[in-house]
């Protein structure tokens, strides 16, 4: 998944599924956030989060069931 910056809307909407955990067979997700490693990158433009924030998403993630991966 890598649709610059819709990923947490998206992925928040997800987790509220009780069914898509079931329907997503894997996840590789590019998440932004606010950190200098992104924006080295140009990235951090897209951030509306800090990498703790996406950190405990992947985890909030995977305790739902979903297999998901960081990407890159």
């Amino acid at each position: 998944m890598d649709i610059e910056s819709t990923e947490w809307p998206i992925l928040q909407r997800w987790l509220e599924d009780p069914h898509m955990a079931d329907i997503v067979d894997e996840l590789f997700v590019e998440i932004h956030f606010q950190h200098p490693s992104m924006s080295e990158l140009g990235w951090d433009h897209f951030a509306p989060s800090t990498r703790d924030q996406a950190s405990y998403l992947l985890a909030y993630l995977r305790s739902k069931g979903f297999v998901v991966h960081p990407w890159p």
